[in-house]
Parts: C-alpha cells; sequence; structure tokens
C-alpha cells in the first residue's frame, strides 16, 4: 500500500493525538479485531494493510457487501443442463451443427464457471470469518456458542 504525503501526516497526526479505532473492526484477511490499532496500519496478526477510516475502509472486513452470488450460480446451473445433453448428444451421434453447439455452449459453461468460483470462494470465506468473529465474541463472554 502506497501513502500519499497527505496520508502519512494524518496517521502521523493520529499517533501523536493517540487516535485509534474505538469499535470492533476485522482485518479482511484473517478476522483479527483491530480494535485500539491506528486507523492506518498493518494487521499484526497477518501483515495485511488497511485503513479504517470511514471514507476508505480498506482491508476492513464488511461481511454484508459479499453476498451469495445467486445470478451467477443460477446461470452456470441453467448452462450445465443444457450443455451436458448437448456434448452427450455431439459424441453419441455427431454432426457439425450438434458439434458447434457443444463447443459453443461448453465454452460458454466455462466462462461462466471461471467467473462463478472465485465469487463462491469469496463468499464462503467471508462466512467463515464473520462466525469466527461471531465465536470469539461468544467465547470472550463465558457463553457456549452453536
Amino acid at each position: 500500500m502506497v501513502l500519499s504525503n497527505h496520508e502519512l501526516d494524518r496517521i502521523a497526526e493520529d499517533i501523536y493525538r493517540d487516535r485509534r479505532i474505538r469499535s470492533s473492526i476485522h482485518c479482511a484477511k484473517c478476522a483479527y479485531n483491530l480494535r485500539t490499532l491506528p486507523y492506518v496500519y498493518s494487521c499484526p496478526e497477518c501483515g495485511q494493510p488497511y485503513n479504517a477510516r470511514p471514507g476508505s475502509m480498506k482491508g476492513i472486513l464488511i461481511s454484508k457487501t459479499v453476498g451469495f452470488p445467486v445470478g451467477h450460480a443460477l446461470a452456470a446451473a441453467l448452462f450445465l443442463i443444457v450443455t451436458i445433453p448437448m456434448v452427450w448428444a455431439a459424441f453419441s451421434a455427431p454432426t457439425p451443427m450438434r458439434i458447434a453447439l457443444s463447443v459453443a455452449f461448453g465454452t460458454g459453461t466455462t466462462i461462466i464457471l471461471l467467473r462463478t468460483i472465485p465469487l463462491l470462494r469469496e463468499f464462503s470465506e467471508v462466512r467463515r470469518l464473520a462466525r469466527s468473529i461471531v465465536e470469539e465474541a461468544h467465547e470472550a463472554n463465558g457463553e457456549a456458542y452453536g
């Protein structure tokens, strides 16, 4: 993370005035609680740089912004449902049209899956981190979770 002179001045001012994060804000990479740390710093757990200023919020876990990719998942499922019989038909009784259609739909399915899989991984990771934050909060309060 490259910082401008203005940002460096603000960091120095924050340190001088002892301005720190006052609420539970978590690292986007490892879910470490950044409370009591400076607004702009690196996570002490994983080294991920973050900026917790309200206008920036870079490197901060915001679980509500990452939802399940419904549209991508539905498109991938529909393409798979259509592509599998087309490929089967192209192999069982090959004709130029069947081969062309199976290649076209197979390519479309591959592209959609390549876009959907990273979104599903990101969604899963954010859910895992959010779950670990909740479990940690329950443990800190001496409560059983789950």
